[in-house]
C-alpha cells in the first residue's frame, strides 16, 4: 500500500505534488497548536443535583427520585420533629425502573431532629449517586422522608456546603 501512494504521488504533476506536499505540511504544523488547545481548555462540569418528587405522596411521606454527579445536602423546612430518611439504591417506583447503575450518596437510612421550622439540613450525601455510566434512570437512586403525618414540610436538595446536619433523633435530650 504505502508504495501504491508513493508511485501516485510520483506520477501527478509538478504542481500537484507541491500542493499534496504544502497540506501535509500544514498538517504537522498543525498538531502542536491542537496539543495546546487541548492543554489550556479546562473542562469543568458543575456539581448538579436533580430531585423529582414521587406523586406517590401520602400523608407523612414524601418520595423523590435523586440523580446527583456531585455530594449534596438536603434541607428541611417548615416543621418542627423527626425525619426518617431512607435511601433505596434500586427498584422499580411505577414504570420506572431505577438504580442499575447507582450507588449510596450517603448512609443508607438516618433520622434526624428538626428542631426549627427554618432550613435545617437533615442529610448529607458524601458522593454521587452514578456508580457507573448509564441511563439517567440506572444512575437514579429513591429517597424517601417519613414524618408526622400533620407536617407539611419542604426538602430542598442542594449542592452547597452547609455547616452542620441536625443531630440524630436519639441524640436530642440524651446529653
Amino acid at each position: 500500500m504505502p508504495n501504491l501512494i508513493k508511485a501516485r504521488f510520483m506520477s501527478g504533476s509538478k504542481t500537484s505534488r507541491y500542493l499534496i506536499g504544502g497540506f501535509i505540511a500544514l498538517e504537522l504544523l498543525a498538531i502542536p497548536a491542537a496539543a495546546q488547545i487541548v492543554q489550556t481548555v479546562s473542562f469543568k462540569i458543575e456539581p448538579t443535583v436533580i430531585a423529582s418528587k414521587v406523586p406517590l405522596e401520602t400523608a407523612g411521606r414524601t418520595d423523590f427520585v435523586v440523580i446527583s454527579n456531585a455530594p449534596f445536602y438536603i434541607t428541611a423546612a417548615n416543621m418542627i420533629g423527626d425525619i426518617n430518611v431512607s435511601v433505596s439504591v434500586s427498584g422499580q417506583v411505577g414504570e420506572l425502573i431505577f438504580g442499575q447503575s447507582a450507588q449510596l450518596p450517603g448512609p443508607a437510612s438516618r433520622c434526624a431532629t428538626v428542631t426549627s421550622p427554618a432550613p435545617t439540613p437533615i442529610y448529607q450525601a458524601t458522593q454521587r449517586t452514578a456508580a457507573k455510566r448509564g441511563e439517567t434512570a440506572e444512575q437514579a437512586i429513591i429517597m424517601t422522608f417519613t414524618y408526622d403525618p400533620v407536617a407539611t414540610p419542604d426538602f430542598q436538595f442542594s449542592t452547597d456546603d452547609v455547616a452542620m446536619v441536625a443531630a440524630a433523633c436519639d441524640q436530642i435530650g440524651s446529653s
